[in-house]
This record gives C-alpha cells, structure tokens and sequence, in this order.
C-alpha cells in the first residue's frame, strides 16, 4: 500500500509518500506527479515514509530528479538508495528486484 498526499503550498509543491512505492503503487505515484502543475514552484518528493522500493519506484525517482526535483529522504538505507538515482539503470525488468527499508 502507499499514501499519496499532495501539498500544493504557495512557496512549493511536495508530494508526500508512505508505505511501498512499488509496482501498481510506484505507477499511481507516478501518475499523481505527472499530472501536477507545479506552476514554476521547486517540487519536493517527500520519501521518509517508504518502507519499500522496487525498480519501478527507483527508475520513477530517477524520473522525479532529473526533471528537477528534490529528493527528501531520511535514514541510512533510503539515502543509498536515492544515492543509486544518480547512477546507471540497474538493467533489470521494470520491477524486478525489491529492497525493504526497514
């Protein structure tokens, strides 16, 4: 399951994430944050509530942040995993591999 909560402020726009962005729930996050109109406001992706991200999660991310995002994360594991954003896709099927983050 994941929580998808928008908070379209008027300094930002944060999407605020909870629980698995994985499979079906990685493609509806997808969906809520292509669909957003920022309005020239920073975007902010809020993943201190992951607990779990697959590849469809991770090649969204990689999405997120190279339209200009900023990635907040909390904690060792999520952090390494944001770190692997930055890097080469992992090659694999589009949800192939699954890490727990807590």
């Amino acid at each position: 399951m994941l929580r998808i909560t928008v908070h379209d402020e008027e300094s930002r726009w944060r999407m605020q994430l909870e629980g698995k962005l994985a499979g079906a729930w990685a493609r509806q996050a997808a969906e809520t944050w292509r669909s957003a109109n920022p309005a020239g406001k920073p975007v902010e992706i809020d993943l201190t509530g992951v607990t779990v991200i697959d590849d469809c999660g991770l090649n969204l991310l990689r999405e997120m942040k190279k339209s200009g995002a900023h990635l907040h994360t909390r904690g060792v594991k999520m952090s390494a995993v944001i770190g692997e954003v930055d890097g080469p896709s992992s090659g694999t099927s589009p949800c192939g591999w699954v890490r727990h983050l807590f």
